[in-house]
């Protein structure tokens, strides 16, 4: 069985590569990484293996924009069905505000319908998409699975990873803090928007961004020249059961039982 898990960019690249790893077994495979097919509107793969049987993509679209023409390209080499086939394909972005999440689902479901027809699954988030391949002409079964993240508030990934990060009590006062500090920058900035270099929380994004990013350089004074990536790294995602809560979706398919 083959999956790939479609996300905006690194940051998300990186954190579920460690939590998919660490919670359900899977491996970085680097010989098939190197030897993955190269899909339309996707920036870059990365691959994991469990077994030899059961393969992962994770793969960043470069951009929340980016997602529906990513999906197609998916969805056309499964069409194909030439050299490889996606058993299901997941969507994890950010939930930037209700509307925004509910104009991307819509565009995806564009995209989905082009190439089969969709129904829900009774016991599980997931859908179903019964498609036909191009190259044997054989009807076959997709599942695709949207979450936006935090799952009951607008946000970003670096909100729920702060929010998962906050659920242990060492961790509570500084990540509270953290938000409080951006939050009075921000209002700063409102007010004196001269007093800032150019480009600092100049956007929504950025603002979301940097508690996460104000928590690690308190928390790891010392290592505040590493890269981004490096912090993630650092923690044990698979330990935190909220991280858990925003995942489950994925327990039936990484189990083994998801609808047949």
């Amino acid at each position: 069985m083959t999956g790939i898990i479609l996300c905006e960019g690194l940051t998300d690249q990186v954190l579920l590569s460690k939590y998919f790893c660490g919670r359900f077994g899977f491996a970085f495979d680097l010989k098939s990484t190197q030897k993955a097919i190269k899909l339309d509107a996707v920036e870059e793969s990365s691959i994991y293996s469990r077994g030899k049987e059961e393969f992962l993509y994770i793969s960043q679209a470069g951009g929340k924009s980016n997602l529906p023409p990513a999906l197609a390209g998916i969805l056309e080499t499964n069409r194909l069905d030439a050299g490889v086939f996606f058993d299901y394909i997941a969507v994890i972005t950010d939930r930037d505000s209700d509307k925004e999440a509910a104009d991307l689902t819509e565009e995806m479901q564009k995209v989905l319908k082009n190439y089969g027809s969709m129904k829900n699954e009774q016991s599980s988030d997931w859908h179903t998409l019964n498609m036909e391949t191009k190259g044997f002409q054989e009807k076959k079964k997709v599942r695709f699975l949207t979450i936006f993240i935090p799952l009951d508030h607008p946000g970003a990934l670096e909100t729920f990873l702060l929010d998962s990060l906050s659920k242990k009590k060492e961790n509570q006062y500084i990540a509270q803090e953290s938000v409080k500090f951006v939050d009075s920058l921000n209002h700063a900035h409102e007010d004196k928007e001269e007093a800032f270099p150019q480009g600092v929380l100049s956007s929504r994004r950025l603002r979301i961004k940097a508690p996460l990013a104000v928590f690690f350089g308190v928390t790891n004074p010392e290592g505040t020249f590493k890269r981004f990536e490096d912090f993630l790294n650092a923690v044990d995602w698979a330990s935190y059961e909220k991280i858990h809560q925003g995942f489950q979706s994925f327990d039936c398919v990484m189990n083994g039982k998801i609808e047949e």
